[in-house]
């Protein structure tokens, strides 16, 4: 996997077919006192409506690879159809009175032994703060910007669409039919919300998860301005 940290623009964001994009002002250096912030990032396997929630089905529990003997590992399985729909999904939150951008997520093509996106994260600054992946998915979009913005003492919500589960992976990529198997690359906190032991349902029906809801997050990052 090319592991490389992607170099994080000063620019606007650029929009791209079915990607938001929000240009704001660069906050100001000159700002004193540390702000605090906080993006929980959600599961972004494809959803669909129970009568209540947007819900997606989790198929496995906190692994590596969901094969036998199904090791605790990073990632969780959500049960993403063939063309799937798999989305950036977070909700953020920042300790002043500013609703305002934080950092920017660009999407990178990753593939190694598998299809994979990953979306890598820099704080407005320009400070690489970690990558999130997103496993057997493909993107046309490899390159595009959005930014990431966060409420002002309040969760704000930022979802966009990144790609597509696919259908059949690499030759040597371990592979048990569509779905996303989402992770952090960089030991991001992991939530207890989920199965802490490996709970593999290889066929419907999965537990149904409101992955679009505040507070369902899958992992979780932080990081100060002016601190």
């Amino acid at each position: 996997m090319d592991r490389k940290l992607s170099l994080f623009a000063l620019a606007a964001t650029v929009a791209g077919v079915g990607l938001a994009a929000v240009a704001s002002p660069k906050p100001s250096r000159a700002q004193t006192g540390a702000v605090q912030t906080d993006v929980a990032i959600n599961p972004g396997g494809t959803v669909y409506f129970d009568g209540s929630n947007y819900v997606s089905g989790l198929s496995c529990g906190w692994h590596s690879t969901c094969l036998s003997p199904y090791a605790y590992g990073p990632g969780l399985d959500w049960a993403s159809p063939s063309g799937g729909a798999v989305s950036w999904r977070s909700w953020s939150w920042r300790s002043d009175a500013c609703t305002c951008p934080i950092g920017q997520t660009q999407v990178r093509i990753a593939d190694s032994n598998c299809y994979q996106i990953a979306q890598d994260i820099g704080d407005w600054y320009s400070v690489f703060r970690g990558t999130e992946l997103y496993i057997h998915t493909t993107s046309p979009w490899g390159g595009y910007w959005n930014t990431l913005t966060a409420g002002a003492q309040y969760w704000y919500n930022n979802e966009w669409l990144i790609g597509y589960a696919v259908s059949q992976d690499l030759p040597n990529c371990p592979f048990e039919g569509s779905h996303t198997h989402q992770q952090s690359n960089n030991g991001f906190t992991q939530a207890s919300t989920y199965p802490s032991s490996v709970d593999y349902h290889p066929d419907p029906p999965y537990t149904p998860y409101p992955v679009t809801a505040n507070g369902w997050w899958q992992n979780n990052v932080v990081w100060c301005f002016y601190c």
